[in-house]
Formats: C-alpha cells, sequence, structure tokens
C-alpha cells in the first residue's frame, strides 16, 4: 500500500472521524475519539511512521487539552458572592420558593 493510499483510505476518514467525535463536550463520544485516532495511528504507524507521528500529535494535543476529562460533563460554575456560602439559597430561588 503508498502512502498516499493509505491516508486516503485510512488516514483522512479517521482523522476527520476521530476530531468530529471531539465536538461538543460529551465524554463517552470524546473517549470513542480517543480510539478512533489511537486505530488511526496503528493503522498509518504500520505504513509510515511520520504519518503516524501526525495522528499521535493529535492526540498529545487533545488530551493536553483535557478533552474528554472530568471537566466535559461538569455543569456551568456558579459564581457566589462575598456574602453567600456555598449551600445557601440563591435570590432566584428564595423567590421561587417564596411564591
Amino acid at each position: 500500500m503508498t502512502l498516499v493510499t493509505a491516508w486516503v483510505l485510512i488516514g483522512v476518514p479517521l482523522l476527520a472521524l476521530g476530531l468530529a467525535l471531539f465536538v461538543g463536550r460529551s465524554r463517552p463520544r470524546a473517549l470513542a475519539g480517543y480510539l478512533v485516532l489511537g486505530c488511526g495511528f496503528a493503522a498509518l504507524t504500520a505504513v509510515d511512521r511520520t504519518s503516524g507521528a501526525i495522528f499521535g500529535a493529535v492526540l498529545a494535543l487533545l488530551y493536553a487539552a483535557g478533552r474528554g476529562g472530568a471537566l466535559e460533563t461538569a455543569g456551568p460554575v456558579q459564581v457566589l458572592d462575598e456574602e453567600q456560602q456555598p449551600g445557601d439559597a440563591t435570590a432566584e430561588e428564595e423567590a421561587a420558593s417564596s411564591r
């Protein structure tokens, strides 16, 4: 298999699919994205080490950016006022409970 054939049949589709799985903040999809990119890394490394290094670099950058980690599924951060303690009801919650 030539290098161009490997990229057309394996590299481009797996790279596109793997990166598409990282769109959004879903931990299971991100883990599937890592799996797809890992398979692309293994397949292209068997053909050409330089091509495998491209997949390895993409994997390293996504991992370094924290994609697929614990913060992927965390909700929005609530900013507390100076007087407010964690667990205290907010003004909106107090207004809703008084109705």
